[in-house]
């Protein structure tokens, strides 16, 4: 699993070019990919803010996600074949899907896991990027994990 984890982490850092939260590369400021649970805490309540809690099971969703999340389920972006593993599905039906989520080209949207799975949300984020709001999609540091363990509240 933590190899899956490292994988994804620079698979994310190679696509967006960032490497890691306000480091500096050639004296630039990097704009990273990853939010820290502070950066969520404070900007909770923006208006234009879109917390996806990505999950493979609703219930892990229901039992618990951070305030004002959405619950969605990477299988209504893309569908696991026999041929070709996971393939994106038609870009009308996911345009459909974030826009019934909330999302416009203004959204800011932070996707968070759970039980650690890194996985799904960064591939999410690539469905993102592909569809051209990669700029505007970050990750949670962490999960909803780490989110609990700052003793933030959860619904």
């Amino acid at each position: 699993m933590k190899k899956s984890i490292l994988l994804s982490i620079i698979l994310i850092a190679q696509t967006t070019g960032v490497f890691a939260f306000g480091q500096e590369k050639n004296g630039q400021n990097q704009k990273s990919r990853i939010v820290s649970v502070d950066w969520l805490s404070e900007h909770l309540n923006d208006p234009n803010l879109i917390i996806l809690h990505v999950a493979n099971l609703r219930l892990e969703y229901n039992r618990e996600h951070i305030p004002s999340a959405r619950f969605l389920w990477p299988s209504w972006l893309s569908t696991s074949t026999p041929d070709e593993s996971i393939a994106l599905n038609p870009v009308n039906d996911i345009k459909k899907i974030l826009e019934s989520l909330g999302i416009s080209n203004s959204s800011r949207i932070v996707l968070t896991s759970t039980n650690m799975l890194i996985t799904s949300a960064s591939r999410i984020f690539l469905v993102l990027d592909y569809l051209g709001l990669g700029d505007q999609t970050y990750i949670l540091d962490g999960g909803i994990e780490q989110w609990k363990a700052a003793g933030k509240p959860v619904t």
